[in-house]
């Protein structure tokens, strides 16, 4: 590819700061600042996951086909919230408020606050009569083995199993 072409796809490329978002829509808008012109832009987020990126948020904006009627906000992150030092292969779901669901060499992590009220055993679970939550473990057999989901107080605390993931194959 010659130069002349590399330059005119990274001019259509830009560095964005969050000033507002409107997830009210079918498409999430956020409102960034080009040059101190305001600009509302469509946020493409990936499927299965959904966001609410925060204010002062940064990531990068691209003009479809090289025009600014067609900007794309992507990646948006904000540094002071991103965990930090995961190993190698490791992934992890993370809010602004300091929960997340952790993906490592040893399993599913959930790792969040909870505010309960009554009764709560050792752990912090909510006990006691009157209490409707299930806990305990149920076992799913699968194809490949079985999957075990431990649920305490009704919050699932853990998942495993000897299951082998088998991926589908058309739609």
């Amino acid at each position: 590819m010659g130069a002349g072409i590399v330059n005119r796809i990274l001019s259509n490329v830009l560095r964005a700061r969050v000033s507002r978002v409107d997830d009210s829509g079918d498409v999430q808008r956020v409102q960034i600042h080009e040059h101190g012109v305001p600009l509302d832009v469509d946020h493409l987020l990936p499927f299965g996951f959904a966001c609410h990126p925060p204010k002062e948020s940064r990531g990068i904006v691209a003009s479809v086909g090289g025009s600014f009627e067609h900007l794309v906000a992507l990646c948006l992150s904000l540094a002071r919230h991103r965990p930090r030092d995961l190993a190698e292969g490791d992934a992890t779901v993370y809010d602004a408020h300091g929960h997340r669901i952790d993906l490592d060499a040893d399993g599913v992590a959930v790792n969040c606050d909870t505010t309960v009220d009554g009764a709560v055993d050792a752990t912090g679970y909510k006990c006691g009569v009157g209490f409707t939550g299930v806990s305990g473990v149920v076992s799913i057999p699968t194809p490949g083995g079985t999957a075990l989901l431990q649920f305490k107080g009704g919050i699932l605390t853990q998942v495993a199993g000897t299951a082998t993931l088998t991926p589908l194959v058309g739609g």
